[in-house]
């Protein structure tokens, strides 16, 4: 029976100005427990575990990402990997890949695309999961899986260690951020409302970086260079009861950095959340002034699990620099599953008309109708 004296340890402490967090998430508990969320920003903490225990219906999951631009030949490597702490109902979309259950509350994920474009998938089990906050950063241990994250607690920097040489993958990742974090409707101030929809919270600790990722896969060297991501999302209740479809990307053009969001709740509802910076400052941090729609083939909105995957989409958002009109073109489906699917291409666009360089995107698709 999950029990907060004999399984979670959480201390929360200003000493000196430093906040420090320890939570223990165990590999299986009961739910029958409550939990409590936080939906408003606090002082320190910024990328901490939101649910306070975990239980069944609830999650936090840490997310991170490097995509190479496309070189002459099209080859255009891409890596992302998801550390999920979440109850058998929370993160409910992942039953989808387990019939019979989830075999952990603590679940590891790791995609990568090979520059031929070729794909590879990994999906570990941990035991207990170790969560530390120092400052604002955070950091995790997932026993039994051999991979970790480790955060600044000025968010400046990330690092990943992956050591599961028995399931073929071994190395490094590590992104340094050159934008400030945010929440989905303004700064990573105190006072914030971190919910992107009800029931669903979100912090971007590094909405764009430098990463770069070196892997042996099965005896093979990979490596990416170019820009990096990460984000954490969480919830107090299952996914599926918050989200009916969801568009998400980041991306930078020339000094423009942008970061695009839009969920429909199962109400239909549309909710949405536009991060541009260009350089190190801040141009919008807002819940609207964004619009972020599918083109091409398979572009019925909103989306459903038969709608298939679409050419691209398209991001128009207006800043006090003039107005975006962008478009992210898939090279790469680095996930295509009928509920989700994660993109990674071109991204090109125009500021009030002038062309903008081009750069490159990653994004992702979530259709959770049952139709």
């Amino acid at each position: 029976m999950w029990s907060k004296t004999a399984h979670l340890l959480s201390l929360a402490l200003l000493y000196k100005g430093v906040f420090s967090q320890r939570t223990v998430v165990p590999p299986h508990f009961q739910g029958g427990e409550q939990s409590h969320t936080q939906w408003i920003s606090g002082p320190a903490g910024f990328d901490g575990p939101a649910n306070q225990p975990l239980n069944d219906s609830s999650f936090d999951w840490w997310y991170f990402d490097v995509v190479q631009e496309p070189d002459a030949q099209g080859r255009h490597p891409s890596f992302a990997m998801t550390f999920h702490t979440t109850g058998q109902d929370g993160m409910d979309v992942i039953q989808n890949l387990f019939p019979l259950g989830l075999p952990s509350n603590n679940l590891i994920q790791i995609n990568l695309n090979w520059p031929d474009g070729g794909k590879d998938a990994w999906i570990l089990a941990g035991d207990e999961a170790i969560i530390t906050v120092e400052g604002d950063g955070a950091s995790g241990d997932f026993k039994g899986t051999g991979c970790s994250f480790e955060g600044a607690p000025d968010l400046s920097e990330y690092s990943i260690n992956i050591n599961a040489p028995d399931k073929g993958i071994v190395g490094t990742f590590h992104v340094k951020s050159d934008v400030p974090a945010h929440y989905p409707c303004g700064p990573a101030e105190e006072g914030q409302d971190m919910q992107v929809v009800p029931g669903v919270g979100w912090m971007n600790a590094i909405p764009d970086g430098y990463g770069e990722v070196d892997l042996t896969v099965r005896g093979k060297h990979f490596s990416a260079r170019g820009r990096g991501y990460h984000d954490h999302n969480y919830g107090s209740r299952p996914f599926s009861q918050s989200a009916y479809s969801a568009y998400w990307g980041h991306g930078r053009l020339g000094e423009y950095a942008i970061v695009w969001l839009t969920v429909l709740t199962p109400e239909l509802e549309e909710h949405v959340s536009a991060y541009v910076t260009r350089g190190s400052d801040i141009l919008v941090a807002r819940c609207e002034g964004i619009k972020i729609r599918p083109y091409g083939d398979h572009s019925t909105y909103p989306p459903t699990r038969r709608t298939g995957a679409p050419e691209g989409f398209t991001i128009s958002v207006d800043t006090p620099d003039g107005l975006f009109e962008l478009q992210a073109e898939a090279i790469n489906i680095q996930i295509n599953f009928d509920f989700y699917r994660r993109f990674s291409g071109r991204f090109t666009g125009t500021l009030d008309g002038e062309p903008l360089p081009d750069g490159v995107a990653l994004w992702e698709q979530f259709a959770l109708a049952k139709e």
